[in-house]
């Protein structure tokens, strides 16, 4: 049987991934779209196209990819989402030297202390358990500044009501362990809450070993995904094309073998670079210095500073690509208006302006997006005006940042810069 290279080589990678932490464990050592997510239910099946070329291949921007994720309990005691490398591919990292610091360990008669647990309790809790107190019955489900690593992927979903949604928008969907939907009983509204991701720890391993190593491009078959229930082997991955006496029968006629159509190949992906690239230093430093620098107090360390400097050098840079990007946009103004006639401009929530801008810094509509009570006085005066689209859905324009800081809001899609804690259309927490 003929192997894809590239598929051979992740399960093998995997492989040796996994013997690495083995012989460790035994030395004691976001145009502004908003993301359609799918779940893995929690009773039943997934059945998936997967798209794109070999996962962490880095071939595109639409590439699968493993990527580390963290919730964080900000210095305001509000949720922050932070992306930073995988340990393996850059533990100097300044995130992954504050957790070490503080996590630090020793090792008396093969069992591990943590040094700062009674040394320091209030900083160990708060990057260990995001300051969950004793007893609390997620205290020892929550990751802390640690994180986790987190699996992303473009896919299409053979569930029908989804398949019908990617054909309508000719559109991926990306894949989610799970999707909590709430109903706000006082407003009647409906909320989802999404985790960014399938956690890749026992995913991955799975997806690499059961299909990779027998079948190799995973553009060529369906997947079938399956919860266990077990922390051990979360879960079941096959080959559904294969397998599909082992697929349930009322899904069968939904499992495809073969290559993509015509029509699903032309369908659009995310971005996963643009979405689930690392979170600048800039908004790490807005939302965590007070805390960094509590935990420089008690240690001696000099964290605080250091990221400081690497906030002002990332918004130094920044400012000299926007200053240059200006300066090659007048230009070609310049030559546009001297030469051809400006074509006519449509406007769609998908592809709302947002500029740096130095307009006075007034709304311009008296009905004000119900997010916006959610802001930092420091927020709002970057707001120059907005303007309403529909639901909570708004056009928002800016001073002073650049057009590569904003990002929408997978919500409702209002643009807003990516050191915002809320959105400012619908209130939602980034």
């Amino acid at each position: 049987m003929v192997t894809d290279d590239a598929f051979k080589n992740f399960a093998n990678q995997i492989e040796m991934e996994e013997e690495e932490r083995a012989q460790k464990k035994l030395n004691g050592g976001f145009t502004y779209d908003k993301l359609k997510w799918v779940g893995i239910p929690k009773k039943g099946i997934k059945i998936i196209r997967a798209l794109g070329e070999a996962p962490n291949s880095h071939k595109s921007k639409f590439t699968a990819r493993t990527y580390h994720y963290a919730k964080i309990k900000a210095d305001d005691g509000r949720d922050v989402q932070i992306r930073i490398p995988l340990f393996k591919d850059n533990n100097e990292h300044i995130m992954w030297r504050i957790i070490n610091s503080v996590l630090a360990v020793e090792w008396n008669d093969n069992k591990k202390t943590y040094i700062n647990e009674t040394r320091y309790p209030e900083i160990f809790n708060m990057v260990k358990y995001n300051k969950l107190p004793v007893g609390h019955p997620n205290r020892n489900m929550n990751k802390g500044w640690s994180g986790q690593e987190m699996f992303v992927m473009n896919c299409i979903d053979r569930d029908p009501q989804n398949y019908a949604w990617s054909k309508e928008n000719k559109h991926s969907v990306l894949l989610s362990k799970n999707i909590n939907i709430v109903k706000d009983a006082s407003s009647g509204k409906v909320y989802e809450f999404i985790e960014p991701g399938v956690p890749a720890y026992g995913f991955i391993q799975t997806l690499a070993h059961n299909v990779f190593a027998y079948y190799g491009d995973w553009k060529e078959y369906d997947i079938k995904i399956q919860r266990t229930g077990t922390t051990t082997s979360p879960y079941i991955v096959t080959n559904a094309s294969k397998h599909i006496e082992e697929v349930p029968a009322d899904m069968r006629p939904y499992v495809v073998n073969g290559s993509l159509t015509e029509e699903e190949s032309s369908w659009e992906m995310y971005d996963l670079d643009k979405y689930f690239g690392l979170t600048s230093y800039s908004k790490i430093f807005k939302r965590l210095s007070k805390s960094i620098m509590a935990i420089d107090v008690c240690l001696g360390t000099h964290y605080f500073e250091e990221l400081k400097s690497l906030s002002e050098e990332e918004m130094k840079q920044k400012k000299d690509r926007e200053i240059e990007n200006n300066e090659n946009e007048e230009d070609i103004n310049e030559i546009n208006e001297d030469t051809f006639e400006s074509p006519p401009v449509t406007e769609t929530v998908a592809s709302i302006p947002v500029r740096a801008t130095r307009q006075a810094s007034v709304p311009s509509e008296k009905i004000e997006p119900v997010g916006i009570k959610t802001l930092t006085e420091e927020e709002r005066k970057t707001i120059v005006s907005y303007k309403h689209i529909k639901d909570n859905t708004w056009d928002v324009l800016y001073e002073g940042i650049a057009d590569s800081d904003i990002i929408a809001c997978s919500v409702c899609n209002t643009p807003s810069p990516s050191f915002f804690a809320h959105c400012p259309g619908c209130g939602a927490t980034f």
